[in-house]
């Protein structure tokens, strides 16, 4: 028998952003306001009639809703956002150029280094699936994929 709603938490998940992981999603409630990511090769349907189609590789903000059906999602909420900006305190972000290196990506490159003190923050990573792309079906050239 098929099991439907599989939640995982990632990594990231904190007291500002829940962060989840969701396969074979039916009929799976949205509550609140929520970014809703489509990693997947085929389409996410949800929302109330009329229908959102959640496109491969694409994202949208769902409040209040379900989604209908899904390979997998990625579910953005959140749940705080007063001085949203403290998550980079929280455990997993660290400032981008820390986590390159200041060094240039090759030798013989004229690529000034990555300045290390730019306020841009990443966030941990995390794996959750593998997914095998089929382009012709991604961009649209063919509605149905094909195997390879």
């Amino acid at each position: 028998m098929q099991e439907y709603n599989k939640v995982k938490s990632l990594g990231f998940s904190g007291p500002h952003i829940d962060a989840k992981f969701v396969e074979e999603v039916r009929d799976y409630p949205i509550q609140g306001q929520t970014i809703v990511v489509n990693p997947h090769i085929s389409n996410a349907y949800g929302g109330e009639p009329p229908t959102t189609i959640i496109p491969p590789l694409s994202s949208t903000i769902l409040k209040d809703t379900r989604i209908e059906q899904a390979t997998s999602l990625i579910l953005l909420e959140v749940r705080d956002a007063t001085n949203i900006g403290n998550i980079i305190l929280e455990p997993g972000w660290d400032l981008y150029g820390k986590i390159i290196g200041n060094a240039p990506s090759r030798s013989t490159t004229t690529e000034l280094p990555y300045p290390t003190n730019t306020p841009l923050w990443r966030s941990s990573q995390e794996s959750v699936s593998l997914i095998e792309w089929n382009l012709s079906a991604i961009f649209g050239q063919t509605t149905t994929p094909k195997e390879v």
